[in-house]
C-alpha cells in the first residue's frame, strides 16, 4: 500500500515539475515556484506524502533567512506582480506567493515561527539572505505607486512587525548605501593623505634647496 502510495506521489510530482518547465505553459499567472502545490491543494488531490515533500521546499526557501516582508496580493493584478517582481529579482530578492498552512508547518520551531501569525488570505514574501532592508526598501516603494499592494508587515532583528515597523526599516541605510559611504570615506581618506605626502615632500625640497 505504501509502496503504491509512493509511487503515485513521485508520478504526481513528476507531472508538476513538467508543467512547471514547459514553456508553452508558463505565462505570468504561474507567479511562484509553488503555483502546483496550490494547484493540487485546489483539486483536492495532495496527500501527505507530497505535503511534505512541500513543506521541505518551504523549509529550503527558509534556510538561512532572517527577515522577511510580507505583503496582501488580494487585489494586486497579474501584471503588477510581474512588475514588483522583477524589481525585487533586479536585487536579488525572493519573492514568492505562498501556501500559508505549508509555509507555517515550514517555519514551527524557528525564529521567524511568530510572522505566521500573519499569514493570513493571499499572502506574498520577499526575502533576501542577510539583508533585512533591501526587501523593505522595495515594498514600501512600490506600494506608494500602488494603493492595492499592502504591505502586511514583517519580520527583522528578532521580533515580527508590523506595517509602521516595515516602513521605518525600509528608510534606514541598506548595504549598498553603507558601503557606499564607507569607499567614499575610504575615497576621502586616501585623498587627505595625499595632500599630507605632497605638503611634506614640497617642505622637504624647500629645506634641502635652502
Amino acid at each position: 500500500m505504501f509502496l503504491k502510495e509512493h509511487q503515485r506521489s513521485r508520478l504526481i510530482w513528476s507531472d508538476a515539475n513538467a508543467l512547471i518547465n514547459e514553456p508553452s505553459l508558463q505565462s505570468d499567472r504561474l507567479i511562484c515556484p509553488f503555483s502546483f502545490v496550490r494547484s493540487f491543494i485546489h483539486r483536492g488531490i495532495m496527500n501527505r506524502v507530497e505535503k511534505s515533500a512541500a513543506i521541505e521546499q518551504y523549509k529550503a526557501l527558509f534556510d538561512g533567512i532572517e527577515s522577511m516582508v510580507l505583503v496582501d496580493t488580494s487585489g494586486v493584478s497579474v501584471n503588477s506582480i510581474n512588475e514588483v517582481r522583477s524589481k525585487f529579482r533586479a536585487e536579488g530578492v525572493t519573492f514568492v506567493v505562498i501556501k500559508n498552512t505549508l509555509a507555517a508547518h515550514a517555519l514551527q520551531g524557528t525564529e521567524l515561527e511568530p510572522v505566521t501569525a500573519l499569514f493570513k488570505g493571499p499572502i506574498a514574501i520577499a526575502l533576501k539572505k542577510d539583508d533585512p532592508v533591501t526587501p523593505a526598501k522595495i515594498a514600501a516603494a512600490f506600494a506608494k505607486d500602488n494603493p492595492k499592494f499592502e504591505i502586511r508587515g514583517g519580520f527583522a532583528f528578532g521580533k515580527v512587525l508590523d506595517i509602521k515597523g516595515v516602513d521605518d526599516l525600509s528608510k534606514t541605510k541598506g548595504k549598498k548605501e553603507l558601503l557606499a559611504e564607507v569607499l567614499s570615506l575610504f575615497k576621502a581618506s586616501q585623498t587627505r593623505f595625499a595632500a599630507v605626502i605632497k605638503a611634506y615632500a614640497e617642505k622637504l625640497e624647500e629645506a634641502q634647496s635652502a
